[in-house]
């Protein structure tokens, strides 16, 4: 059940992952965008004169109230500088609601149906821009600029710089609003925002409520893989840490006598600090499966426990040295160690080969020399150390490829890398290796620890 929870998390945080790099970067925009045209507001009309109207030539209300039908409410407005009576017989909570109006021209009491003749007038008289109409259309549906509009509205397109729509209310007069590119631009971010994919111009979306339970979902089961790495020992405090007595047996089930675990140092270190190395050419990480070992009791697997071993090897207690610590352990059996040996080795040559490239030869200190097989491994033991982003020893041939580094100095705390040999035992004495050094893109990435520390 915990792989699966495991695996559903990864991926869902790749997920919300993704959205939150789109909110921060549509915020990011929504800070730095001009908010005045953002609104599709670069050539809307500010002028709001006074117009006179002679009220003793207006239509009577009560004439106007018996000639249509019944409405909910009646207000008078001025388009195109005259007075006109709006009917509304239905009236929605906003004005982008389904309403159904009748405009009654107040001098003459007469219906007036607003056609591409007076829905290019309103548009002009709302317009302060160079451009010219080249296009009016009646849109009775879903209006991709405003579409929280619900009534059908005139769309009067002008010939400006920034291809300006001007929409209409064809019902009522009202200017819906004014959208050129720069409000489409600042729509698409809107929409990345709010996660309205469906385009329905606001949040309350059905993405967005989902989004939210992903998001809880998300949550609790980081909460559940928190508490069960807690339990599994993976979470250790240096001070807190103790120290067990364990059994150490060999592949043949004879005993190698009892050594002392720090419950702070996971089993596959712990081994080191009594000379004892297993295979691990992944440095700890769990993923090459080579430090085997059989645990009693059996306690609880991790996931790289289970991609390398089958249910009943779990069963029977097979753990990944790397992946456990020294908790609740009484002895443990070593599969592979017979296969591992321990060296101290001196540095008799280093230098570069490529720009990226560094070949270290070695000689074992002691004088002896090792007989190793093609494809052979070393695990290497770094201490902490202060390291340079940029290689100290650089020849003046391969600088310029070193030239976008950002040069910097880093800590980092001990580690194990491993790395194969580079030549034979049957063409020299020496254990050559070849390490690609790892460079970092910025400061906020370091750079590779091995390759770095043994270019200085």
């Amino acid at each position: 059940m915990m792989l699966w929870i495991r695996k559903i998390h990864k991926w869902v945080s790749v997920i919300v992952g993704i959205q939150f790099l789109l909110w921060l970067s549509s915020g990011i925009y929504f800070n730095l965008m001009d908010h005045n045209k953002a609104a599709g507001h670069t050539y809307l009309s500010h002028d709001h004169s006074e117009v006179e109207i002679d009220s003793r030539q207006m239509v009577d209300l009560k004439q106007v109230l018996n000639n249509f039908a019944s409405s909910v409410k009646l207000k008078q407005i001025i388009l195109l500088a005259k007075p006109y009576y709006l009917l509304i017989h239905e009236k929605g909570l906003y004005a982008n609601f389904v309403n159904h109006f009748s405009l009654i021209d107040a001098y003459t009491g007469q219906q007036v149906i607003i056609d591409d003749v007076m829905a290019n007038a309103l548009a002009r008289q709302s317009y302060s821009g160079p451009g010219n109409i080249i296009r009016t259309s009646l849109i009775e549906g879903k209006i991709d600029d405003f579409p929280k509009q619900k009534n059908p509205a005139w769309q009067v397109d002008f010939d400006d710089e920034v291809a300006t729509s001007v929409y209409v209310e064809a019902g009522s007069g009202r200017i819906v609003g004014h959208s050129d590119e720069d409000k489409r631009l600042a729509d698409i971010f809107f929409m990345l925002h709010f996660m309205d994919y469906t385009t329905l111009g606001g949040f309350n979306s059905i993405q967005m409520i989902l989004f939210a339970f992903v998001s809880l979902w998300l949550s609790l089961t980081g909460m559940i893989w928190t508490i069960d790495l807690g339990f599994r020992g993976q979470y250790q405090v240096k001070w807190m840490a103790k120290k067990r007595q364990i059994k150490l047996f060999d592949k043949d089930r004879k005993s190698m006598g009892t050594v002392t675990f720090s419950t702070h140092t996971n089993l596959l270190d712990g081994l080191v600090e009594h000379d004892i190395v297993l295979p691990s050419t992944c440095g700890g990480g769990g993923t090459c499966g080579r430090c085997k070992v059989m645990i009693n009791p059996a306690v609880k697997s991790t996931s790289a426990d289970h991609v390398h071993f089958s249910e009943q090897e779990l069963a029977q207690g097979y753990r990944l040295a790397c992946q456990h610590f020294s908790d609740d352990i009484d002895h443990m059996t070593l599969m592979d160690v017979t296969n591992a040996q321990k060296h101290c080795l001196e540095l008799v040559q280093s230098r570069f080969i490529s720009p990226f490239i560094k070949e270290l030869r070695f000689k074992v200190k002691g004088g002896y020399y090792l007989s190793y097989q093609a494809g052979a491994f070393m695990r290497f033991f770094i201490p902490a150390a202060k390291t340079s982003s940029i290689p100290d020893a650089l020849e003046d041939g391969f600088k310029p490829f070193w030239q976008h580094i950002q040069a910097l100095e880093f800590d980092h705390a001990a580690c194990t890398r491993s790395y194969s040999c580079a030549e034979s035992a049957a063409s020299t004495h020496e254990l050559v290796f070849t390490i690609k050094m790892q460079s970092a893109p910025d400061k906020t990435l370091l750079p590779g620890v091995g390759s770095h520390f043994y270019a200085i």
